[in-house]
């Protein structure tokens, strides 16, 4: 009866293992070519650019680029995308999440040689608070860590969350 125990309890041990391994990837495990692809759909700074546009433009900017996640349809994010969500607009400051993923990572070798064994994608989030009223607009981000499900699941099983911070740089 003992065994038994230490076989269940061993068993447990794995299972409880396994389900909380995380398919989270850290800076330097970002493949160049993922980061490349990434980086090129990142396009926060440019929506809260106030240098050539008044607050105003910009926060029209903002409400137009937000997916309204209550009532529209998820956008297409399976080739890579950025998307604005969760909006909050009290002036002079506005809240809001967004939503990054790499798109498919073609069949390249990795830079500097060497094959590719990675996920197929990688996606991240992270909250901004954008406080206008001077150029260049203030800005604080929070990294997160809970993406949006309807976004999440329109990519790869493969596809791996990667801390926001992992772009920096």
């Amino acid at each position: 009866m003992r065994a038994r125990s230490v076989v269940a309890l061993g068993l447990s041990a794995v299972v409880l293992g396994l389900a909380g391994c995380s398919s989270e990837r850290g800076r330097q495990d970002v493949d160049a070519v993922l980061w490349r692809q990434t980086m090129a759909h990142e396009k926060v700074g440019a929506l809260l650019d106030v240098s050539q546009r008044e607050t105003g433009t910009v926060l029209t900017g903002l409400r137009n680029a937000a997916w309204d996640r209550m009532g529209q349809t998820p956008p297409d994010v399976r080739e890579g995308a950025m998307v604005v969500y969760d909006l909050h607009i009290a002036e002079p400051t506005a809240t809001f999440s967004v939503f990054l993923s790499s798109g498919p990572r073609p069949d390249l070798p990795r830079d500097g040689g060497g094959l590719y064994n990675g996920p197929s994608e990688v996606y991240t989030c992270w909250d901004v608070t954008a406080t206008f009223g001077r150029t260049p607009a203030t800005t604080t981000r929070e990294l997160g860590t809970e993406c949006p499900p309807d976004l999440v699941e329109q990519l790869p099983d493969d596809a791996a969350f990667v801390r926001r911070d992992a772009f920096d740089g």
